[in-house]
């Protein structure tokens, strides 16, 4: 994978700093004080795309490989790690698309994820992974998502949000007969509200409820309105997940998101 005479893009040492690609790919290595020693030399090499299948899970190649090289090494670099920053495979991305960063080990074939999320940068060019304490053959995956059907505040003929007050909202996942949802969601991972990103889960119901009557137990989360983030104008919520086995899930139901109302208060005539 990488030359016997690899070029170094730069040096570094204590105070940090930032290595572009020197041959202008997009790619950068950023780090902060304190991180590295003095006389570091920085390596970065875009290589063509070694493999042809993805590892479960996972829907596409979100960036090119490209191989980060520290010489010398000193693998593990201290937290907060570094910042680096890798050329979309396919651009443009939208801005934000997240992807998750993986090092490629060539001589087994196998993908290790390092339970780093990115993401696409303003420009669709590139995206950005901060903490990185370890140096390889990286890429960022675009996870796969399953698209699920969701019934926000279940038994109620219209989903009313009332974000000023403290309240749960009621989320089911509804079943279907090849997605169990009780046992495939990690309910830990579950996340909900007007983008879908919001930490705002309190719990789930321990047993399912057949909530649509169709047969199968549907999971019910209950999360805290404050924490939604819902706006007056809002006109659904989404919720986020991933299943035991990784798979990211997405589903989004209509709301209506009542607007606070401003009383007019009169002064008292004396």
């Amino acid at each position: 994978m990488l030359k016997a005479d690899i070029a170094i893009d730069g040096v570094l040492g204590e105070s940090g700093g930032t290595v572009l690609d020197s041959d202008a790919t997009g790619a950068v290595f950023s780090v902060g004080s304190n991180i590295l020693p003095d006389g570091t030399a920085v390596s970065i090499e875009v290589i063509p795309n070694p493999v042809a299948s993805l590892p479960p899970g996972f829907q596409a190649f979100g960036t090119e490989f490209a191989n980060i090289t520290l010489i010398p090494n000193p693998s593990p670099l201290p937290l907060p790690g570094a910042t680096i920053t890798l050329p979309v495979a396919n651009p443009p991305l939208p801005d934000g698309t997240p992807l998750s960063l993986s090092k490629y080990e060539p001589t087994s074939g196998m993908f290790i994820d390092t339970g780093i999320v990115g993401t696409v940068d303003p420009g669709g060019a590139t995206a950005t992974f901060s903490g990185v304490t370890d140096y390889s053959i990286f890429v960022a995956l675009t996870p796969l998502t399953k698209e699920v059907d969701i019934d926000i505040r279940p038994f109620h003929h219209r989903n009313v949000i009332v974000p000023w007050k403290w309240g749960l909202v009621p989320v089911a996942i509804l079943s279907t007969s090849d997605f169990n949802a009780t046992d495939v969601v990690d309910r830990i991972s579950l996340t909900f509200g007007r983008t879908g990103d919001e930490p705002s889960r309190a719990f789930c119901l321990m047993r399912g409820r057949d909530v649509n009557r169709d047969g199968y137990d549907d999971l019910v989360a209950f999360f805290r309105t404050g924490k939604t983030g819902f706006q007056p104008g809002d006109a659904e919520g989404i919720l986020k997940g991933t299943t035991v086995d990784g798979m990211h899930i997405k589903g989004s139901d209509s709301v209506i998101v009542k607007e606070k109302k401003k009383w007019a208060h009169r002064e008292k005539r004396r």
